[in-house]
């Protein structure tokens, strides 16, 4: 009797952890499908803003936030397929899945989280360059600098990818189907040192930033020309220093944990914390566009330019149409002439 009770209370907190589990699973992946799409729309719509302005092509800052916003799509992306994929699975009832599938899910957001953070560096010393030295950043070549940075963040970002998927066995059933459940102790490291060696450059190409702007706008031999192409940087700084806070947020603390459960050795801990990671990469990639929109001058005068483009040019469509439905067509007045050209011929009375 005593071994009966105890298996039906052993089976019952089975079963609640499993439901507890599958919840959690359940919530994350809805996170991440939703967060996913905001992302796709959003960064599409802002390179394709950029895509189609040449004044927006024209500055290195610009050029590098098109970057950043084609990790975010590909973030975006995904996180898209994660989610949807393991929402399918988890109506099906389909928990059997193993090393290999998990990382053939996660490549995408691998890639673009690697592709992110680089290009996160690369806009935190391009303002750090611009202040200071605003007269030669001015004379740079803009588009080799923006292709230096692509290559460079693509080529490091194929690599980080890449080296996830040594060591796996992939037939492995891991406890989560997170990308930190199922690559080796040793990326898991490499990945701690990553992010923090990242995110420690971009605090102190910020804080650097800071004190020279300061130094400078405050400063008796600062010439008036000079102050005021700083006080054009410092407004693109302010969205910039926004889009860190947020990085920093959503980035920097759940890494943070990270190192804490790798630490302790925790292969749960490892894979709840990467999904918090995934989520936090959402809402990084879905907020920057709303910050660039808001905050960011050029960017979102010309996101509200192209919608008014848009919107007029659909507005003429439809007028040109109606006019078109309502134009009536008035019968040709008969022909004066005959076929006899006697009559023709006869000059009319005045």
């Amino acid at each position: 009797m005593i071994n009966s009770t105890n298996m039906n209370v052993a089976s019952v907190a089975v079963f609640n952890i499993t439901t507890e589990k599958s919840a959690l699973i359940t919530a994350t992946n809805v996170a991440l499908l939703v967060l996913g799409v905001l992302s796709i729309v959003g960064n599409g719509f802002l390179l394709l803003v950029i895509a189609r302005y040449q004044k927006l092509r024209n500055n290195l800052c610009t050029l590098l936030i098109g970057i950043l916003a084609i990790a975010d799509l590909g973030s975006g992306i995904g996180l898209l397929d994660r989610g949807l994929v393991e929402l399918i699975w988890e109506m099906n009832g389909y928990y059997n899945y193993n090393k290999g599938e998990c990382l053939a899910l996660g490549f995408m957001s691998l890639f673009s989280v690697h592709m992110g953070q680089f290009i996160t560096a690369f806009i935190a010393f391009d303002r750090l360059d611009a202040v200071r030295d605003p007269f030669g950043y001015a004379t740079k070549n803009k588009l080799k600098r923006a292709q230096i940075a692509l290559v460079v963040t693509v080529s490091y970002s194929l690599f980080g990818m890449g080296i996830a998927f040594i060591g796996v066995d992939f037939s492995e059933h891991p406890d989560t189907c997170a990308t930190g459940s199922c690559v080796l102790n040793l990326y898991a490291m490499y990945w701690v040192t990553f992010a923090m060696g990242v995110a420690i450059a971009i605090v102190y190409a910020y804080v650097k930033t800071t004190l020279i702007l300061r130094r400078k706008m405050h400063a008796s031999s600062t010439s008036v020309v000079e102050k005021r192409e700083l006080s054009r940087q410092v407004a693109v700084f302010k969205t910039i220093r926004l889009v860190l806070f947020v990085y920093a947020v959503s980035w920097c603390l759940p890494n943070f944990q990270l190192i804490i459960v790798t630490v302790m050795n925790s292969a749960t801990g490892i894979g709840y914390i990467s999904s918090l990671i995934a989520v936090g990469t959402g809402i990084n990639s879905s907020v920057n566009v709303l910050i660039y929109a808001c905050k960011h001058r050029e960017i979102g005068g010309h996101m509200r330019k192209f919608f008014c483009s848009y919107n007029n040019g659909v507005m003429t469509l439809h007028n040109s149409q109606a006019r078109r439905s309502t134009t009536v067509t008035m019968p040709a007045r008969p022909s004066l002439k005959t076929d006899n050209p006697r009559q023709n011929d006869i000059p009319s009375k005045t």
